[in-house]
């Protein structure tokens, strides 16, 4: 089972790597992610980003099932997934197609409707914890798992995710993400 891990938990030798590109960087929401180790060995990935609409819009964009299938995971099938985001549900996370990604599993494990939402997927814990801030909203998503090369393979794909909420707060189209330029940039950083 896996448990929360706070990034302020990480090793003094495992530093957090908060390497900044400015080259790279375009906005305060494109801020890379940085990469810790918990205390207890599992691998953090934490992201930090401010919104500026109210936490209750933030909050409905994560829990609701159709925002969800509007910048949340392409290869789900939200129709057919099972998304309750009350404490202690059972969740589903069933892909469009099962031979790309298979149906993965999970539990909220946590869940203070606006502020804190933590859920298990597959072998990922993700941790939304968000604080109203003025008319704005901070959200810090921390992704924390026992694989270091999975989360940091995956870093530019959530750092593109985070971008497309932030399109669907703004009510605007998403932005066509540079995978490759985001792989890029999280590999010198992850180093």
């Amino acid at each position: 089972m896996l448990t929360s891990a706070r990034i302020d938990e990480a090793r003094p030798a495992a530093r957090l790597q908060e390497t900044q590109h400015n080259a790279f960087m375009t906005g305060a929401h494109d801020k890379l992610g940085i990469l810790g180790e918990a205390q207890d060995g599992s691998f953090v990935l934490r992201f930090d980003r401010t919104y500026p609409c109210s936490q209750a819009r933030v909050w409905h964009t994560i829990i609701d099932r159709n925002e969800l299938s509007r910048w949340f995971d392409p290869w789900i099938d939200y129709e057919a997934s099972s998304l309750n985001f009350t404490e202690g549900a059972r969740l589903s996370f069933v892909a469009h197609d099962s031979h790309i990604l298979h149906t993965q599993s999970g539990e909220v494990t946590r869940a203070d409707p606006p502020h804190l939402l933590e859920f298990a997927r597959a072998s990922q814990l993700l941790r939304w914890q968000l604080t109203a801030d003025g008319g704005a909203c901070q959200l810090t998503l921390t992704i924390t798992d026992g694989w270091r090369t999975g989360l940091t393979a995956n870093a530019p794909r959530v750092h593109a995710m985070l971008d497309a909420l932030r399109a669907r707060l703004f009510g605007t189209r998403p932005p066509t993400p540079d995978l490759d330029k985001l792989r890029r940039a999280y590999e010198h950083t992850f180093r």
